[in-house]
């Protein structure tokens, strides 16, 4: 230690008066101290570094991913809805005076879409499920559609010798061991695949999918026959503004124009709105995980700077000894930890913010949208008060325990002394630490609501491995005393060391509790799938079976193995235009199921009453009484509508 010292005669008065060296001028004394410390060299806080760095990369990692995913749905986002505006109804197609109302603002662009079965057009049997797209000329308004071989899309689509032509991916070619040039069958009509889709760029607009892209042009959909009443088509008109023309007063002027359209409009700020909250409740989801783990390190933290303090207490002795205050003590030490709390959120923060960069091309081909990968810095200083606060916060009570170390402890050298237990002023800064690392999380968190009910977990759970921990060593030091030696000298140790045991519970208590809540989570999950939904649900569910496709139908399944009941039922699609004699615009709808009054519904028609349905009120139709103007609905549209039998 480079320093003069010397006794004072005075009572009360330092007994160390430090004269710094040159070197060390321009440091404060504790600086000093810790960096001479920390000289001997980082292998023993490999713990504490890899504890900070797993859970900083975790949050950093999610954060910058989430950014870059969402900066790329924001320049991509009118081409991923196709339009500056986007108007969809499901059945019915656009009024006339719809398209012309949108064409006074700009370029617009109708797509029809739906669900269709598709197969080799000599091969009846072999069929497989499409996500069927009839576009115009004007598609798309913004972006491009890539094509294998390269063409134009209008040339792809066109009719040749009376021959419509499609795109598809090459998924559905697989499938059905087609290629370029071959014809497949689609509804009534036999199309020609003209190319694969490498490209399409609203295609991430809708994350759920039962099937490939078929790509088809509004002659072609006409010639399927497919596009009939009854039939679950999805209608969509797409505006590209004309310069000075904005969306928000496009939206204002459609809805006074149009005050009952059943329509759902929805502009760039709502593009990929499946993807966008797929990816909110990942990052929420993921962001708790990184979290956890970065608590339980925290716990590995507190356990190092734990057993770092425990071999410094002779030097600690020897600084009070010499007239060193409290306050000197916890700056030194303090200052090496969040010297090293720097250096390990500083490795987690560059392999959080480089896993993006190395991920980019699986998650642009995972995702449909060309992720912008960059160093992002909102991610980046959440993951970093993340890792100093926590690592604060854990070293804090080996560091406050540290000040309470007592010059006589040199005369205990031949046994570690027991730590003492914090005061009431170190139990309050404690507090307020973990305050604040609760106030950052709520602070920083998408959902504010979850991370509360996170919080109080996780504090719930800190509780109750706290008192299990000092039940723990009370009930060590109880039992060493009607044990063997050997037995004995491990149990006193545990009672020995209730920080050591704390926090080695804590850790042990945390991870089980995170597994078995995963797998209690999932376990249910499965319980339910296995055992409840075969009571109530089909194996199968088939929809939009035509007409001329029932009897057919009817055969496969009488001849497919293994099946034991099957149930079929007419249905049509309508639209509920009055309610109790009052047009439905004028109607007191609750909230709750006001959805049933926009556009058109699915409605079965049943001559009997199945045996899954449960009347509340009324009873059933006779077999004299069924094709008279009669319905049954369910009761929560009953209560809505203020309708009784």
């Amino acid at each position: 230690m480079n320093t003069e010292t010397k006794l004072e005669s005075g009572r009360g008065q330092s007994l160390l008066k430090s004269s710094p060296s040159p070197r060390s001028s321009s440091f404060p004394l504790f600086l000093t101290l810790a960096r001479r410390e920390l000289r001997g060299g980082l292998g023993r806080f490999g713990v504490f570094l890899a504890c900070l760095a797993l859970g900083v990369t975790v949050i950093a990692a999610v954060g910058s991913v989430s950014e870059s995913v969402q900066r790329g749905l924001a320049a991509q986002s009118t081409a991923l809805l196709g339009g500056d505006l986007s108007l969809r109804i499901r059945g019915q197609a656009l009024d006339s005076e719809v398209v012309a109302a949108l064409a006074r603002f700009g370029t617009v662009s109708e797509i029809t879409s739906m669900r269709a079965m598709a197969g080799p057009e000599n091969d009846p049997v072999t069929r497989t499920l499409v996500e069927l797209k009839a576009v115009d000329s004007a598609y798309p308004l913004y972006g491009a559609v890539t094509l294998r071989p390269q063409m134009a899309l209008d040339a792809a689509l066109e009719e040749r010798d009376g021959t419509f032509g499609v795109v598809t991916e090459a998924a559905l070619l697989d499938r059905l061991g087609l290629s370029v040039g071959d014809k497949l069958t689609v509804g009534n009509a036999a199309l020609e695949v003209r190319a694969v889709i490498e490209h399409e760029p609203d295609r991430a607009f809708s994350t759920f999918t039962l099937g490939p892209r078929l790509m088809i042009s509004r002659g072609g959909l006409n010639a399927t026959g497919l596009d009939a009443p009854g039939s679950l088509i999805r209608r969509a008109a797409r505006l590209r503004l004309d310069s000075g023309i904005t969306a928000p007063g496009v939206k204002v002027l459609l809805a006074a124009e149009f005050p009952d359209a059943p329509w759902r409009v929805r502009d760039t700020g709502d593009a990929a709105p499946g993807l966008r909250g797929l990816l909110g409740r990942m990052q929420l989801f993921l962001t708790l995980v990184g979290l956890t783990a970065l608590l339980i390190g925290g716990l590995g933290v507190a356990m190092a700077v734990d057993g770092y303090l425990s071999a410094k207490r002779g030097a600690i002795a020897v600084l009070k000894s010499l007239g060193a205050e409290r306050g000197l003590v916890l700056r030194i030490y303090l200052s090496q930890v969040l010297t090293l709390a720097a250096m390990g959120t500083a490795l987690g923060l560059v392999v959080g913010a480089a896993l993006p960069f190395a991920l980019t091309g699986f998650l642009s081909d995972l995702l449909g949208v060309q992720v912008q990968t960059g160093v992002y810095a909102k991610p980046l200083l959440t993951a970093l008060g993340f890792g100093l606060l926590t690592a604060g916060t854990f070293a804090l009570p080996p560091l406050l325990r540290a000040r309470g170390v007592k010059p006589a402890d040199l005369l205990r050298s031949a046994a570690r002394p027991r730590a003492g237990r914090l005061g009431w002023r170190e139990r309050g800064l404690l507090g307020l630490a973990a305050a604040v690392l609760a106030g950052f999380a709520l602070a920083t968190a998408n959902d504010s609501r979850l991370t509360i009910w996170f919080l109080l977990g996780v504090g719930v759970a800190f509780a109750l491995l706290l008192a299990a921990s000092a039940g723990m060593t009370r009930l060590a030091t109880r039992l060493s005393k009607f044990n063997g030696p050997h037995t004995a000298l491990g149990l006193r140790g545990v009672g020995r060391s209730p920080a050591t045991t704390a926090a080695v519970l804590l850790s042990l208590g945390l991870g089980l509790t995170v597994l078995v809540t995963i797998g209690l989570i999932q376990g249910n999950l499965r319980q339910q799938v296995d055992s409840v939904l075969p009571e109530v649900a089909p194996s199968y569910f088939f929809v939009d079976i035509q007409p001329a496709q029932v009897e057919e139908f009817d055969r496969l399944t009488r001849e497919s193995p293994g099946v034991g009941r099957v149930e079929r039922r007419p249905m049509l699609r309508a639209r509920i235009t009055a309610i109790a004699g009052v047009p439905v615009a004028e109607a007191q709808v609750d909230q709750d199921v006001s959805w049933a009054v926009r556009g058109d519904r699915g409605m079965t028609v049943m001559a009997e009453q199945s045996k899954d349905d449960t009347l509340s009120a009324g009873a059933w139709w006779t077999p004299e009484q069924f094709g008279e103007p009669l319905l049954s609905l369910t009761a929560d549209l009953a209560e809505g509508f203020g309708v009784s039998v």
